[in-house]
């Protein structure tokens, strides 16, 4: 099994060191500011990030690819999920900062008993639990951006859903008893529940989802 999650890097190198000079109007001018990162992540599960298995036998009930669950006061019994492999794929997600006031809430919505403890006092900063003080607070900013896609019911085909990839694919799932490895490794009981998530274009089942997410706290 691996697991893989791309960040931005940044590369440091050595470099000479200079004075620090004053600027005048006309080059303030000229600087430029930006913020925020843009984050690929993914996800494979006994695959290569193509979808193809990665292991011999990985989608039969009898493969390497399982996972088992032992529950407490359960003594020798498992859980089994066989033939289990997929990828999880976001090509782009934006991380920034905001304030909440960018999100664009429905004030009318506003309900200040939720932002109170447990003696009634307002856990907003400076006391104040009014649609004032929540739109002037920072927030982490999570968006997808737009994106489209068709699909062709004559072919059966689809195209352009590329916001979030996923594939996920469940041989079976089975009971089975035992100390140890002669229990999660065992085959003697036949399977009650298999999962399948794909799209005829492949292993991967496309989606679209856009928009923007606020994250905050106090």
């Amino acid at each position: 099994m691996k697991y893989w999650l791309l960040f931005p890097v940044l590369l440091i190198l050595p470099a000479p060191s200079f004075a620090l000079e004053p600027m005048a109007e006309e080059e303030m001018q000229t600087v430029i500011g930006q913020a925020g990162v843009a984050l690929e992540l993914g996800m494979d599960l006994n695959t290569n990030p193509d979808g193809s298995i990665a292991l011999a036998d990985c989608d039969t009930l009898g493969g390497p690819c399982r996972l088992a669950l032992s529950f407490a006061n359960r003594t020798d019994e498992w859980l089994v999920l066989k033939g289990y492999y997929g990828n999880l794929s976001i090509p782009t997600l934006n991380l920034d900062a905001a304030y909440l006031s960018e999100a664009g809430n429905d004030t009318t919505l506003f309900d200040s008993s939720k932002f109170l403890n447990d003696s009634n006092d307002c856990l907003l900063p400076g006391g104040s639990c009014d649609t004032a003080t929540l739109d002037s607070m920072a927030a982490m900013k999570l968006s997808l951006p737009a994106a489209s896609g068709s699909y062709d019911p004559a072919t059966e085909t689809s195209n352009g859903y590329t916001n979030i990839s996923f594939g996920m694919t469940l041989t079976g799932t089975a009971v089975e008893f035992g100390a140890g490895a002669n229990g999660y490794n065992a085959n003697a009981n036949g399977s009650f529940l298999g999962l399948r998530v794909a799209d005829e274009n492949g292993p991967f089942a496309g989606v679209n989802v856009q928009g923007n997410a606020y994250i905050f706290g106090f």
